[in-house]
């Protein structure tokens, strides 16, 4: 596969797919390119395993001087795979005096566990490194990110512990969540539980002390990952696992709220309304995934079921993925390799927006790949799904075939 005019394929199995596996400190500097990063390090904080952090946006830019070539970004370490670009331009992407671009970018550990990985930005001139962190083991886990030395020398703002004395002025806490309303939209009855994802955090400038995080009613959704305690001012969010269990649940609309209890002298209590619509068992309710526009290919012969064939283009590729089956289809994650296939650095996911995905019957999601070398890919659906990416020859390969 080449870049440019070159073409790769996508291949979509189900059937197949147990054959694999589900899938800051500061930089090295600014270099002379006039490349400007912020910020050069990300401390994702506590994650709790197969959920994902609120996403971070890396801003790149340049002030003044010549353009400047972005050429390349990936993750220095393609082993820890719990740090996930979600969101990047089409490369090379050229930034003129004034311009900018962002990159976004989540945690989700899939173990338990301290995690650490740095993001590389190749430029025609330098590499600046983004150094990353998140921890899954506890609620209060810490990971050392990188040596930190931008918050350390700006540690002139070591007298920002005046400002951390200025924390004698408690109650400058900001509550702040990232949805006041989450509707799970029609499930099912016999469907399987469905979650969704409400980043707590505070964006004050103070301590934060939460006192309660609970639900109101609390007799048919659930939540997890956060019971309370104090939030630091400009620290990494907490994740709050929303949850709901169709199973023996009565058809209709079911409602409840998410209630936050703290010590915010504006709003100290912030509500989040939760809204879920169970319609009638569908049997089987079997999820279908889908890749409108791609070919069956008949290799049934070879053990492997419902393989799908579509060709996009490098060097960087939109793919829809959709749900024709009668289930809803719920994808928590995507990861690059796995058990028998390594992953290929060349090919990768830049942007599945959204995650975690619920897909029902008849809807879509997209995921963009940027292809930057030769190869082809395994990319898991939270071990239920499985796609490769690469030419027929290439993507037989990765089957073993």
């Amino acid at each position: 596969m080449r870049t440019g005019n070159s073409t790769v394929r996508l291949l979509a199995l189900t059937a197949a797919a147990a054959l694999w596996g589900c899938g800051p400190g500061t930089g090295p500097g600014v270099p002379e390119t006039g490349l400007q990063v912020s910020p050069r390090s990300i401390d994702f904080g506590y994650v709790e395993p197969l959920l994902f952090s609120e996403a971070q946006t890396v801003t790149l830019s340049v002030e003044s001087g010549s353009t400047v070539t972005i050429e390349g970004i990936a993750f220095s370490d393609p082993d820890v795979d719990a740090f996930l670009l979600s969101q990047t331009p089409t490369l090379p992407l050229g930034i003129s005096a004034g311009g900018d671009a962002e990159l976004e970018l989540t945690f989700s550990p899939t173990t338990d566990g301290e995690f650490v990985n740095t993001l590389e930005i190749a430029t025609d001139d330098d590499t600046i490194e983004i150094d990353l962190g998140g921890c899954s083991t506890s609620i209060d886990c810490t990971v050392d990110v990188g040596d930190d030395d931008d918050a350390a020398d700006d540690d002139d703002a070591a007298d920002d512990d005046d400002a951390a004395d200025d924390d004698d002025a408690a109650g400058d806490g900001d509550v702040n969540v990232s949805d006041t309303a989450i509707d799970f939209g029609e499930i099912p009855q016999n469907q399987a539980p469905v979650q969704d994802i409400v980043a707590l955090s505070n964006v004050g400038s103070g301590p934060l002390s939460v006192s309660s995080v609970g639900l109101v009613d609390g007799t048919l959704f659930s939540v997890s990952g956060f019971n309370g305690g104090n939030l630091n001012a400009g620290g990494a969010p907490v994740n709050l696992a929303v949850s709901f269990n169709p199973q023996g649940a009565p058809e209709g609309v079911h409602t409840d709220t998410l209630r936050i209890e703290s010590d915010d002298a504006d709003e100290p209590i912030v509500d989040v309304s939760l809204t879920i619509t169970i319609t009638e068992d569908c049997g089987a309710c079997t999820p279908i995934i889908d890749v409108p526009g791609a070919t069956p290919l008949d290799l049934s012969a070879l053990g492997f079921g419902n393989i799908l064939y579509l060709q996009v283009q490098a060097p960087t590729a939109t793919v829809t993925v959709g749900n024709s089956g009668d289930g809803n289809l719920t994808v928590g994650s995507i990861t690059e390799g796995g058990q028998f296939v390594p992953d290929n650095p060349s090919i990768s996911v830049s942007n599945a927006p959204g995650l975690p995905w619920s897909i029902a019957p008849g809807d879509t999601e997209t995921v963009e790949f940027s292809i930057t070398g030769e190869g082809c890919e395994v990319l898991n659906f939270d071990g239920q799904y499985a796609f490769t990416i690469g030419t027929v020859a290439e993507a037989m390969g990765c089957l073993g075939l």
